[in-house]
């Protein structure tokens, strides 16, 4: 079937240089990558979900309360709503028997996130406890973390300073809101 598709496109190219000259050609290149590419992936099978603009995606379509906009849109498409939020393709469910299937049976499947070059350059390439992929490495901090640093008498020791933490963090919070007028939309 590809055979096919590459022969099509090479005459259809060939005609194109021949008829149109070489701004045709310039201009027509980009689209044929484009009808190839589309041509030769194979499709999967994804989720329902609405359409979204070519460079934003559906960003615009949550609006101000983007729980509610997801409700709807699972009340219209059904238990697993594809997104396109700018350039990262999302699939959102609110079904618990799939968010169980999500993070206790496939949890590996599931693990890892994304390297993007902001993990790069400012998480250690991804080697800390939170961006590390799932793995041998992962598994290690994560048992140097419970052993050391998440036990009772260590997380009972640094409770004054969360409490004095939460307390400051409490009083800029109030300030901003009588100085700045400022509201919170529930």
């Amino acid at each position: 079937m590809k055979d096919v598709w590459m022969i099509a496109l090479s005459l259809l190219v060939l005609v194109l240089i021949t008829f149109t000259g070489p701004w045709g050609t310039i201009m027509i290149v980009p689209l044929i990558g484009i009808i190839l590419t589309k041509a030769l992936t194979p499709s999967q099978k994804q989720p329902p979900g609405p359409k979204g603009w070519p460079i934003v995606g559906n960003l615009f379509q949550l609006g101000p309360h983007p729980y509610k906009t997801l409700i709807k849109l699972h009340e219209q498409y059904g238990p697993l709503v594809k997104l396109k939020l700018g350039s990262v393709n999302v699939i959102t469910t609110c079904t618990p028997e799939i968010i169980k299937e999500i993070l206790y049976t496939q949890d590996e499947i599931f693990a890892n996130r994304p390297r993007t070059l902001a993990i790069k350059y400012l998480a250690y390439d991804g080697q800390d406890i939170a961006l590390a992929p799932y793995g041998p490495h992962w598994k290690n901090m994560r048992r140097i973390c419970m052993e050391y640093l998440l036990t009772t008498r260590r997380l009972e020791s640094y409770q004054g300073y969360r409490i004095e933490e939460a307390t400051l963090m409490i009083q800029e919070v109030s300030v901003l809101l009588v100085f700045k007028d400022i509201t919170f939309v529930w």
